[in-house]
């Protein structure tokens, strides 16, 4: 134009695809007018005009004959001073009304064109390239982008503006326009439901709309925010007036989210065509989400930056939860929702660094705010435990957080979100469900502790991209620098006011340590020295004068309590310990002016101690507080009630023992009597009967025969009495103990049921032992158990089997026997086990019980008895109770069987149980946990032991003679002879029992079965009588002829064979264990040879009176009463085990000898010819000497 205006010239300009040429008006005005190009005219020769100007047909014909466009130009025009007066519209009354621009532009073109102005048509084609592609003429080029390819071979013919070949040239142009610019632009054509038409640039803004959105109406790339665009899309094309909008949100489906957040800053111009009407709008578009969110972002950043006007003196934590909700509630957008919690301020990381994992996370935690979320909403609680133990959703994010240090990302792709938290919030998050949440710890600065945790739901309809982290970092950041100044405010208010209180403390605490009555001492845990004592802590302990030494170095100590205390000390103040106090004794010297005796307690008073420790905040011990008390009158006070508790004690222990020796003593002799009188009868009666008199001696028989069997029924009732009475006393004082036996349990079965042989043949019961397939498969064996105890249990329960059976019709009795390695939970019937009364100590744990695996017996009575109800179950297994009361009156009892037996169940780490159907019987069941033997000898030795346990079955021996001397070997193989059992009348039975009765009924018992029996009154008589015996070891010369060792039969006097000694333990001038005492000295200083078999006879049934005899030399214990069928069993199971182990001795011994070559020596003092021997032969004076005594 400048150019124009001075050089008076004409030239068009190409910009953008238009001609624009510039005219001079008058030398005053200039007109820069744009035509389209040459090209796109359709003819080469064409000259662009104004738009209007294609709507007169009739200039439209003579432009296009290039002859005529000088007379055009030359064509008079109107004044020449119209353009310098208002100029009216010129209305053609047949033709459509042209636009004022165009009028003004041909006027213009026709008056004051420049007579140099070159050919219109040359000028505005030029050599411009043709690249309008929406002429369907026109070939796309691969130098055209992919989104005109895509345009090209869009199917426009579904649209309102139909194929692309049949547009008008403005909507051309304005296509053509659009798609050059490189800004995001679209059109919208129509007036009722626009359609929409954008560029590639708008493409990548509509995101997943996009080609969807193309060609159809706007409503489809709008979405929801359609009626709002539309109302200026329809006010620009009603007025023709530009609109334009700043930070529109206009969400979109973008980045895998259905709607992201967006805003846009647009302008809405309108199109017209060459006659001047709109036909549509443009519509250009500015993208400023990242402008608005950094916006909204720095807003909220800048609130919690506010907050520093906080941090004043005074202000306490709660108040920054406060402010901190109002920020994250001030950002509706950004956090949908939000939960703070608070950790309890007297736990912080410091004092809690050793500790295990459990104990530092702090726990509970407090809420503090829930924004967006309801008070009843299940994860808004007033309290969360986040521990372990916690089952709050969100209790492990917490405990990892904590441990971490670092946030936690919760998302519902990976399943960590909460379903509660899956929600949408109406007023928040843009009414979206919640896809994320982030776990923010509010961790302190250095050691202002810990203050609490934020749980933020993210934005829905925003991704977590680096600029959104950034954001929440630096909030976060705010936020703990703010919290951080409160409570370092918070606590160094605290402290100071800690320090005068602790200065306060301090100087009051001395005044009352100075008057307590007591002595109390402050130590130093590192160094042991004292930092404050008051006089009375010097006076108690003596303490010394040297500083510099330990407390504990300080003070004369007891010397057996100087390593005691020292070790104690030493674990007390220990870092690893977890003993927080401790209690101990210790002794110090009395007089400091005389020296002590460590023996004499009156040289020593007794200090009783306690130690408390106070840790810093690393976990390490800093201080030791003692307190001292003298306490010499209490411990002489206790020694004095403990020897008088012992005392108790002891004369309980010796009433017992001796109520039951003589309670068992008579009865023994009655169940003797008795069993004396049916063998009479037995062997007798048959004799004596003849026809004349066999009827009157058949009933005599009969009636003593009842008589007897009544006897025996008395006295095994008042046994069982006898033994309840006692166990009961143990078990209330506690005296009662369990210890492990070697026993097979099918043969403890057999040995019950043969103690009730005789009642149950009389009352026509069959029996039965059952052992199940449980017990078969775990290959039982031998195992470790309470014999007694579990006897005790099957008789108290076949009592009662024998007791409700006997009158019954079907009269039947099984015990069966299973196995399990766990605890059973019930019987094989349905049988519940009464649930324990107490716990117990494991005494399986003990080493007496060995290694061997645990198992569990199972034992089940059942009977056909009458049964039980269910009212009459609940009253059993408690003391002093029975079924019912008619059951006590016509059975009788005393009500504590199966109290007992319950409780001896529990006691072996086992149950009892019951079962039962009235009128059908009933099933006892109990099980006990036992051990697996495991021989702690070589296999040889155990099997050897294990054979040797069976009545009957011999060993095998070797030769004595193989590492004795002649005349030991005469000995051995003389008293072997005597000792070596075959039958009863093989046995030579030495009893020891002071009881004139007992005596007297036993030895014949014994000799009605046919056993050698010498009798004694006490001990003394006993070691008269083995001076006698075929044990005794005498002096003989031993006489050597030639080389040759000759022996005068003369000088061996006859010994008495000696089989076993029946020992009674409570006897006048010697008790039995003194006398069994003797004889094992004997034989161990070579004055008797061999071992002599001693089964101890008492009526003393407690296990530490059996224990007692059994280490004082007894080979067994038989208790009172006992039957004579029973005790020749069991001394011939004696006597086979000591000669079992006399052999294996004998070999071991013969095999050392034989190795070494050394010979064996007469004993000490021995006259080298003399010998020792034995006879088996016994004259029958001496047999009269002995009934006589």
């Amino acid at each position: 134009m400048w150019h124009t205006i001075r050089t008076q010239s004409t030239a068009c300009i190409t910009y953008a695809s238009t001609v624009w040429v510039p005219y001079l008006i008058g030398g005053r005005w200039g007109v820069l007018q744009s035509v389209l190009h040459c090209s796109q005219m359709g003819h080469p020769d064409t000259v662009a005009l104004p738009m209007d100007t294609f709507r007169d047909t009739r200039r439209r014909k003579r432009w296009r004959n290039p002859s005529l466009k000088t007379q055009v130009l030359a064509t008079p025009s109107l004044d020449t001073d119209r353009h310098l007066r208002p100029r009216k519209r010129y209305r053609h009354a047949s033709q459509e009304e042209t636009s004022p621009a165009s009028s003004l532009t041909l006027g213009l073109a026709r008056t004051y064109l420049p007579p140099q102005l070159p050919d219109l048509g040359t000028v505005l084609r030029g050599n411009g390239r043709f690249d309008d592609w929406t002429r369907s003429g026109l070939s796309v080029t691969s130098e055209c982008s992919g989104f005109v390819k895509f345009l090209r071979d869009y199917d426009w013919s579904q649209t309102v503006i139909g194929p692309m070949e049949g547009w008008t040239a403005p909507i051309r142009q304005s296509v053509y326009t659009m798609m050059s610019n490189p800004k995001a632009r679209c059109i919208y054509f129509g007036h009722e439901d626009p359609i929409m038409l954008y560029n590639d640039a708008c493409s990548k803004l509509l995101g997943n709309l996009h080609p969807a959105a193309m060609g159809v109406s706007g409503a489809v790339g709008a979405g929801d925010a359609w009626k709002f665009k539309f109302k200026y899309v329809k006010d620009v094309m009603s007025d023709g007036r530009a609109r334009e909008q700043q930070d529109l949100l206009h969400s979109l489906p973008r980045d895998n989210l259905p709607l992201q957040e967006s805003y846009f800053s647009w302008s809405i111009m309108p199109l017209v065509d060459d006659q001047g009407h709109i036909f549509g709008a443009l519509k250009e578009i500015r993208e400023t989400t990242e402008a608005v969110l950094a916006k909204r972002r720095n807003d909220t950043v800048k609130k919690a930056r506010d907050m520093l006007k906080l941090v004043q003196p005074g202000v306490k934590i709660g108040t920054f939860w406060t402010e901190a909700r109002k920020v994250i509630d001030s950002n509706l957008q950004d956090f949908p929702f939000c939960l703070m919690y608070s950790i309890p301020q007297d736990l912080h990381s410091e004092k809690v660094r050793l500790a295990a994992v459990e104990d530092v996370v702090p726990s509970p935690l407090k809420l503090e705010s829930a924004i967006g979320l309801q008070s009843d909403h299940e994860l808004v609680l007033d309290q969360i435990d986040v521990r372990g133990s916690g089952h709050h959703p969100l209790s492990k994010y917490f405990r990892s957080t904590w441990m971490t240090g670092e946030p936690t990302l919760l998302k519902v792709s990976d399943g960590t979100l909460p379903e509660a938290l899956r929600i949408a919030i109406d007023d928040r998050g843009f009414g979206t469900v919640c896809h994320s949440a982030i776990l923010h710890p509010i961790r302190g600065l250095a050691d202002s502790g810990d203050i609490g945790f934020i749980l933020t739901g993210l934005n829905p309809q925003r991704p977590l991209d680096i600029p959104y982290s950034e954001f929440l970092r630096v909030l976060i950041d705010q936020f703990v620098k703010i919290a951080t100044s409160i409570t370092v405010q918070e606590e160094r208010e605290k402290v100071m006011l800690i320090r005068k209180r602790a200065e306060e403390q301090e100087r009051l605490f001395q005044r009352l340590a100075q008057v307590a009555p007591g002595g109390l001492a402050l130590v130093e845990a590192d160094t042991g020295r004292l930092r404050f004592y008051n006089t009375t802590f010097e006076a108690l302990i003596n303490l010394k004068a040297d500083e510099n030494l330990s407390w504990d170095n300080r003070i004369p100590k007891h010397p057996d309590d100087i390593t005691k205390s020292e070790k104690i000390w030493d674990r007390l103040v220990s870092t690893l310990s977890k003993q927080k106090e401790t209690h101990f004794q210790f002794r110090v010297q009395m007089d400091m002016a005389t020296s002590a005796d460590a023996n004499k307690p009156e040289d020593w008073k007794w200090i009783h101690a306690y130690a408390s420790i106070e840790r810093d905040n690393m976990g390490f011990v800093k201080w030791v507080i003692l307190f001292l008390t003298d306490v010499t009158p209490q411990f002489e006070e206790q020694g004095k009630r403990l020897e008088d508790a012992l005392e108790t004690k002891r004369q309980s222990e010796n009433f017992i023992d001796m109520t039951c020796h003589e309670m068992r003593n008579p009865l023994s002799a009655i169940i003797q009597s008795a069993d004396g009188i049916l063998a009479s009868f037995d062997a007798d009666t048959a004799d004596a009967l003849s026809p004349s008199n066999s009827h009157v001696l058949s009933e005599v028989q009969a009636s003593v025969i009842d008589s007897v069997q009544t006897i025996l029924l008395c006295a095994q009732h008042q046994k069982r009495i006898v033994d309840d009475t006692l166990t009961l006393s143990k078990l209330e004082s506690n005296l009662l103990l369990i210890a492990p036996d070697r026993m097979q349990p099918v043969s403890l079965i057999e040995r019950a049921l043969q103690m009730y042989d005789a009642e149950l043949t009389d009352a026509a019961i069959a029996w039965s032992i059952s052992v199940d397939e449980s017990y078969k498969g775990l290959n039982i064996d031998h195992v470790l158990l309470d014999a007694s105890r579990l006897l005790q249990i099957l008789i108290n329960l076949l009592t009662n089997a024998i007791k409700f059976t006997r009158n019954r019709d079907e009269k039947r009795i099984d015990i069966v026997l299973s196995a399990s390695l766990e605890p059973p939970s019930a019987g094989t019937r349905d049988l519940e086990f009464i649930t324990p009364r107490a716990s117990h100590v494991d005494i399986f744990a003990s080493p007496e019980w060995g290694k061997g695996q645990e198992m569990y017996l199972q034992f089940e009575v059942r009977d056909t008895g009458k049964g039980l109800t269910a009212e009459e179950i609940s009253r059993l297994f408690s003391r002093f109770q029975q079924a019912s009361a008619k059951t006590a009156s016509q059975h009788g009892g005393s009500g504590l069987g199966l109290f007992i037996s319950r409780e001896l169940a529990e006691l072996q780490g086992g149950q009892i149980g019951v079962s039962s159907v009235a009128g059908k019987g009933t099933t006892f069941a109990f099980y006990t946990k036992v051990r697996r033997y495991q021989p702690e000898v070589s296999d040889d030795k155990a099997t050897s032991e294990s054979a040797s346990d069976i009545p009957g079955v011999q060993p095998l021996q070797k030769p004595n003679a193989v590492s004795m001397t002649y005349s030991d070997a005469v000995m051995a193989t003389a008293c072997e002879e005597a000792t070596k059992p075959l039958e009863p009348s093989d046995l030579h039975v030495l009893l020891v029992e002071d009881s004139i009765i007992n005596q007297k009924v036993t030895a014949i018992g014994l000799r009605k079965k046919g056993c050698t029996v010498h009798v004694a009154n006490h001990g003394v008589e006993c070691l008269e009588f083995l001076e006698k015996c075929c044990y005794r070891q005498h002096s003989v010369p031993k006489i050597k002829i030639n080389d040759e060792l000759l022996i005068d039969s003369e000088l061996i006097a006859p010994r008495i064979p000696l089989s076993v000694i029946l020992l009674d333990q409570e006897m006048p001038v010697m008790d039995g264990l003194t006398c069994v005492r003797r004889i094992r000295e004997m034989q161990r200083t070579g004055d008797l040879s061999g071992h002599i078999p001693v089964i101890a006879c008492t009526g003393n049934a407690r296990r530490e009176k059996v224990s007692l005899s059994l280490e004082a030399g007894m080979d067994e214990v038989v208790t009172k009463p006992f039957r004579i069928n029973e005790l020749i069993p069991k001394m011939f199971e004696t006597i086979q085990k000591i000669k079992a182990s006399e052999a294996r001795k004998l070999s071991t011994d013969s095999n050392d000898s034989n190795g070494s070559g050394t010979s064996i020596e007469p004993a000490s003092g021995e006259s080298p010819y003399s010998v020792s021997t034995a006879t088996s032969c016994s004259s029958a004076e001496e047999e009269e000497e002995e009934e006589e005594r």
